[in-house]
């Protein structure tokens, strides 16, 4: 027997959709592979804002950035980690159209779902009932008054394997939490728009880097903060020149280009292009199949309306792309 047998129906009614309770009853459903009937069966972007003192949400198939989104009590009953999970929870300060109130209750599930996605899926045969999936988390807008929300959700992401921010307030208030994400060894990508760099971040960002542990770095700062550049591009030379991994990226702004000067030196010069970011050119390391990219960024002007921002950054990866 391999459909949904009838006590196992009756069990169930109360937490499946009229359409699920539908595809079950039809036995277009079989036992043991019943959740693929449900629509929400997929990776969910997660939106949760603050406003007026109140909670708000949306919730929305990954990869979809319009359309209808989905109310709580319709993903819930089968957030289950493996076929129905949050890839990406997104934290603001404005909401959009087609936000929904939030109770304190649902706040509180929301966290606890949250929490228990630990574990990155690796591969295909990992994707088991057990498994849990690691999330993206993306702060974006005011910090003032939302610093204990944004907190309390980020210390509840503890599988958050990708983080955003894009703020240019000060960051002071949910530092000790992002620095905690970021030690902890599970952010491998971070992405900053800040005004101005934290005491902390550049040896917590280096420790990470040479841990092996943080490959993507991307840094959006005010074009004064010369000393930060500085020893980011110095960070990322020296990466570079110790030749463990087979594929390095580094977009720098051109009035750092001098720092390059030991690294261009140590280098086999491949070839060169230029690309919308700037000046692009190709290096490997001699005698080693490996591939360097640095690109000299010609213009201040970056994603943000910002024209006194400037943008760094470093990527590397194990083995070429």
């Amino acid at each position: 027997m391999d459909f949904v047998p009838n006590v196992f129906i009756e069990r169930v009614t109360s937490i499946l959709s009229l359409r699920t309770l539908d595809d079950v009853r039809r036995r277009k459903a079989t036992l043991g592979r019943w959740f693929s009937a449900h629509r929400s069966n997929k990776a969910l972007v997660l939106h949760i804002a603050f406003s007026d003192g109140k909670k708000y949400y949306g919730c929305q198939p990954a990869g979809r950035t319009s359309g209808r989104t989905f109310r709580l009590q319709e993903v819930l009953p089968f957030w289950d980690n493996a076929t129905c999970y949050a890839i990406l929870v997104s934290i603001r300060a404005r909401l959009w159209k087609d936000f929904h109130p939030m109770s304190d209750n649902d706040f509180a599930t929301l966290k606890k779902m949250i929490s228990r996605q630990r574990l990155r899926i690796e591969s295909v045969v990992k994707m088991i009932s057990r498994q849990r999936h690691r999330i993206e988390c993306v702060v974006v807008g005011e910090m003032e008054g939302l610093k204990d929300n944004v907190a309390e959700i980020l210390e509840v992401c503890g599988g958050v394997d990708q983080l955003q921010i894009r703020s240019n307030r000060d960051i002071a208030p949910i530092a000790p939490t992002v620095k905690k994400l970021i030690l902890d060894g599970g952010v491998y990508s971070l992405r900053m728009h800040q005004k101005s760099c934290p005491d902390w971040l550049l040896p917590t960002l280096t420790k990470q880097v040479q841990a092996g542990l943080l490959s993507y770095i991307y840094l959006e700062l005010d074009e004064n903060e010369v000393e930060v550049y500085e020893s980011l591009i110095r960070m990322a030379v020296k990466h570079i020149l110790e030749q463990e991994h087979g594929y390095y990226s580094l977009l720098y702004p051109t009035k750092y280009t001098h720092l390059l000067g030991q690294l261009q030196s140590a280098l086999k010069y491949v070839s060169s292009e230029k690309t919308k970011q700037g000046q692009r050119s190709h290096y490997s390391h001699p005698g080693k199949e490996s591939t360097v990219v640095c690109t000299r960024k010609e213009s201040t002007v970056v994603c943000t309306s910002r024209s006194d921002n400037v943008s760094f950054t470093y990527e590397w990866r194990k083995h070429k792309p």
